[in-house]
């Protein structure tokens, strides 16, 4: 017996849904191998609701003993995608903090996607604990030496660096913390953010999700050094990108799709949200958003 139309129908789009939407991505997905930052000149010239977050993040993170080192732009450093970006660092307990604002282009139009805060402890071991208050799960396996969580109802920046310091003094008990833009980069912002975006698409390709494509002149830029080598040429046709494998672009686009997506969110928030209860802190109710009434 032949099985309904409606039905074969169905599944056509089904198997459309899955297997077709990943090679969209296939054959668009590209990051620079080696991130183009921009150094924001006068900051009282970006967006208002941009300029607004820093001035809140400022506000915060300045009583607790961080310093506003650098304010860059991220123009392009992957498809239709665009960021500001905010490093603070705190020379006492030798950790930073990234505020970043991203776009993304909708038909032509720059919208804002989202903004979030990341507090970021590197060791001596290079392995790094990272506390985010993004929801994008994102689309690379961490370093599995790393611990890096994400808590997107933690708004306050305060709650959400104590809660940092908790899993530092808990999983980093026996590390010796480093500042990477300091020890590595001598206060280079510019050079130290490449070098942090790099290191997390490495991992990528480590998975096998990504691999380097150099520019169409053969010339490769190199993207494990801190900054660009001036004698090659910086035409498009020379820069080299990263860009997704077969197998990866299937991994990166199942996990946007739905009704995967909110499984593997609510998987990996689950696990984060165990790991900062072992270390004991609880944060203050005060510190999510408050329920909507009608």
């Amino acid at each position: 017996m032949f099985a309904p139309i409606w039905l074969i129908v169905v599944g056509c789009l089904v198997a459309a849904y899955f297997l077709a939407t990943p090679l969209l991505i296939f054959t668009t997905f590209w990051h620079e191998a080696q991130p183009t930052l921009v150094p924001v000149p006068d900051v009282n010239d970006l967006p208002e609701p941009v300029l607004e977050y820093f001035s809140l993040g400022h506000s915060v993170l300045t009583p607790l003993g961080f310093k506003n080192v650098g304010t860059l732009s991220l123009p392009k450093a992957t498809a239709n995608v665009k960021a500001t970006l905010a490093l603070f660092q705190n020379q006492r307990d030798e950790t930073g903090c990234l505020l970043q604002v991203f776009y993304v282009n909708v038909n032509g139009v720059w919208k804002m996607y989202s903004k979030y805060a990341e507090f970021c402890t590197s060791f001596e071991d290079d392995s790094e604990i990272n506390t985010a208050n993004n929801e994008d799960v994102g689309s690379f396996p961490r370093n599995p030496n790393d611990i890096s969580t994400q808590h997107p109802a933690i708004n306050d920046l305060k709650t959400l660096y104590e809660a940092h310091m908790a899993k530092v003094r808990h999983y980093g008990l026996r590390k010796r913390p480093r500042l990477v833009l300091n020890t590595r980069f001598n206060g280079n912002v510019k050079a130290y953010l490449s070098w942090a975006m790099n290191r997390e698409l490495r991992q990528g390709v480590d998975a096998g999700y990504i691999k380097l494509s150099v520019g169409q002149s053969g010339k490769d830029a190199d993207p494990t050094t801190a900054s660009p080598n001036p004698y090659q040429s910086n035409s498009a046709a020379d820069v080299s990108v990263f860009r997704a494998t077969l197998w990866g672009a299937y991994l990166m686009s199942w996990k946007e799709l739905w009704p995967i997506k909110p499984l593997f969110r609510w998987r990996k928030m689950g696990y984060d949200t165990t790991l900062l209860a072992k270390t004991g802190y609880v944060a203050p109710t005060e510190s999510y958003p408050k329920a909507q009434t009608g």
